[in-house]
C-alpha cells in the first residue's frame, strides 16, 4: 500500500469527510486530496495529527501499511489465551518489538494498573547504565517498585 491508500482506507472506513480531515490537520482540502493520490506526501508533523485523527498509527502511515486493530473485548480474550503459553520474556519481548515509545507504553501500563510515577524530570545516568528520576528540585528520587531492590 501507499501513504495515500493508508490514509484514504482509514478515512472512508471511519466515514470522515476529506474535508474534515484537511480542517482537524490544518491544511487545505486541495493539499489532503494530493496525499490520498500520493502526489505529494505529508509532514512528519502532520502525519501525527491524522494518525490521530484516523486512529492509525505514524509508522502505518509513514510506511504505507494498513493497520489491523482488533476491538479491545476480542483483543484481550485472544491475547490471554497467547499468553498463557508464553513466558514472562516471550511477551516483553514481542511488546517491546511493537511499540513505538517504551517510556509512553510503560506509563499508560502503570496508569491502567493504579501504580502511576511522575518525576518531574529523567535523564541517563552511563556510569550507572540506568535512568535517574529527579523531582522538581533536582533531588534523585526512587520509584516505589523499585524501592526494595
Amino acid at each position: 500500500m501507499s501513504v495515500g491508500s493508508v490514509i484514504k482506507d482509514d478515512r472512508l472506513k471511519k466515514s470522515i469527510k476529506q474535508s474534515t480531515v484537511a480542517k482537524e490537520v490544518g491544511v487545505t482540502v486541495q493539499t489532503y486530496i494530493k496525499w490520498e493520490n500520493d502526489e505529494t506526501e505529508p509532514k512528519a508533523s502532520q502525519v501525527a495529527k491524522l494518525g490521530a485523527i484516523l486512529g492509525i498509527s505514524n509508522n502505518s502511515i509513514c510506511l504505507g501499511l494498513a493497520d489491523s486493530k482488533m476491538e479491545l473485548t476480542g483483543f484481550i480474550r485472544y491475547f490471554s489465551k497467547v499468553v498463557s503459553h508464553a513466558n514472562d520474556f516471550e511477551v516483553g519481548l514481542t511488546i517491546w518489538e511493537n511499540i513505538q515509545n517504551d517510556y509512553d507504553f510503560i506509563n499508560k501500563l502503570r496508569k491502567n494498573a493504579g501504580i502511576a510515577f511522575e518525576p518531574a524530570y529523567t535523564e541517563y545516568d552511563p556510569e550507572r547504565d540506568e535512568v535517574i528520576f529527579l523531582d522538581a528540585n533536582n533531588n534523585e528520587i526512587t520509584d516505589p517498585l523499585f524501592e526494595n531492590n
